[in-house]
């Protein structure tokens, strides 16, 4: 797949949200679905990259029982004036695409293998921080640019669609909150996991 191809399968989500949700995620003007509900990001036959990318370290040991790869699992965060991040699982495969500002043209990418125990490590912050019920939608209609974000993940029969525009789960916004940090916190631990050999 082309860069310029993933790095429109990555930020569509997004776009979308910044555009002020004209039209829903994957619908047309005859579909009254909400506007910010997500649809997840279709990876499938992403490759894995030969680059050796930037992320090193690792998480320490975590006794979780989820020590695999979610069968799905796409987080986008950004805004119209400042940096985006997008990351989105692909087979066992975490891509990772970051752009300064929306006025990118050559986005950073680096994409491996998350370690077992990273994907434990952030299975279990999904669970304490109870994910699982967040709310489709979060919006502050009171503030015009800022923070916009898409969670979805599928993982054991489990489901997470949820994202917003400048309000955040605990937080009415515009500041992230606790646990919307803590998410963030793990989804950087992860990709900080990733191998790329």
């Amino acid at each position: 797949m082309r860069r310029s191809a993933l790095l429109a399968s990555l930020v569509a989500p997004l776009a979308l949200v910044l555009a002020g949700c004209s039209l829903p995620f994957g619908a047309t003007d005859d579909d009254d679905s909400d506007c910010c509900t997500p649809t997840l990001v279709d990876t499938e036959g992403v490759p894995p990259s030969t680059d050796p990318g930037d992320f090193a370290g690792t998480t320490g040991p975590v006794d979780a029982d989820a020590a695999g790869a979610p069968s799905s699992f796409t987080f986008v965060v950004g805004g119209f004036l400042g940096p985006t991040d997008s990351y989105v699982v692909s087979g066992t495969t975490l891509v990772h695409s970051h752009l300064d500002n929306s006025g990118d043209q050559d986005p950073e990418i680096v994409q491996g293998e998350p370690t077992p125990e990273a994907w434990a490590a952030f299975r279990a912050e999904l669970d304490a921080l109870d994910a699982w019920s967040w709310d489709s939608t979060y919006l502050n209609v009171d503030v015009m640019d800022g923070t916009q974000w898409v969670l979805g993940v599928e993982w054991d029969g489990r489901t997470i669609q949820s994202s917003g525009s400048n309000a955040f789960p605990g937080s009415p916004g515009p500041e992230y909150g606790e646990q919307f940090e803590r998410l963030i916190a793990a989804v950087e631990a992860l990709a900080a996991s990733v191998s790329t050999t």
